[in-house]
């Protein structure tokens, strides 16, 4: 396979000298393309660069990391666990999340490694489905998490809820902040009158927001992402000390046997799934 402007990564001594000497003071990366193995191994796979790197190691950690948001997601949640399903559930349902979420990243990760773009699955089961099934099974995998193991015609129809599912998580954390701020309004301000439609501003304002962030700060967003993290760190002491020194103690038997079925469900299987979401949303940056 040959590429415009090939030139063969240089070896022997003159390499060490001529990786020194091209490395950018702005963005941390080589100069010369030839060198860089971002654009090589992106070139061995048919593609060229085009997008600029600005994430370095530090601020692809606090990126990840913030986003999961794993703390700050049970903390917001984990009264629909204790009603539905109780102590039991969210001690046990965060092992089978977390092995669940494991799973599926360590076979995202040994996919990634072979094939790094950022088309994902859908690019890897083109690349990996039988020819004349690539296109049709690529596209359902573009659409549903569920290409693997379901005919076409329910993938296609799978693909749209998947796609709901997924505006749908992205939605929920921009509210579940609209909702604190509502509830610290409520706390402090005693002449405040709650409605509805003062949520769905503040949903709003959260959504728009992160767009101009997005779209206006990316220069400046891993820094963001940087400080973000320390944020996070630090506030996830400030939160866990209070609680672990000032708050009444439950006893361990009720911590890993205790079960509750508070939600009204008939079946406590149903009750035990729904606190499971408590835990699975704490999984959902993964």
């Amino acid at each position: 396979m040959a590429f415009e402007n090939d030139v063969p990564v240089p070896q022997g001594q003159n390499l060490q000298r001529r990786v020194n000497n091209k490395i950018s003071d702005q963005t941390g990366h080589l100069e010369d393309q030839n060198l860089d193995l971002d654009a090589r191994t992106l070139a061995i796979l048919g593609k060229r660069q085009q997008l600029s790197r600005s994430f370095g190691l530090v601020s692809l950690v606090a990126f990840s990391t913030t986003l999961l948001a794993s703390w700050e997601s049970i903390a917001c949640t984990f009264q629909n666990g204790l009603v539905n399903g109780g102590p039991a559930t969210l001690v046990y349902g965060l092992s089978v999340s977390w092995l669940g979420s494991l799973a599926v990243c360590a076979s995202l990760a040994e996919l990634a490694s072979m094939s790094p773009t950022s088309g994902g699955q859908y690019h890897w089961v083109s690349q990996l489905a039988p020819a004349r099934f690539a296109v049709g099974f690529s596209w359902a995998a573009g659409k549903s998490s569920l290409a693997g193991i379901c005919r076409l015609p329910l993938l296609i129809d799978l693909g749209w809820i998947s796609i709901f599912a997924r505006l749908s998580v992205c939605a929920s954390g921009a509210f579940v902040v609209a909702q604190l701020i509502q509830g610290l309004l409520i706390f402090n301000v005693s002449s405040y009158e709650p409605h509805d439609w003062h949520t769905t501003m503040l949903y709003w304002m959260m959504l728009l927001i992160a767009m101009f962030v997005n779209i206006l700060g990316i220069r400046i967003f891993p820094h963001i992402e940087s400080a973000a993290f320390i944020i996070h760190i630090c506030f996830f002491f400030a939160l866990l000390v209070p609680l672990v020194y000032l708050t009444p103690q439950s006893s361990a038997r009720y911590v890993f046997t205790g079960f509750e079925n508070a939600g009204g469900w008939e079946s406590n299987g149903v009750s035990w799934c729904l606190g499971l979401l408590t835990t699975a949303w704490s999984f959902v940056g993964t």
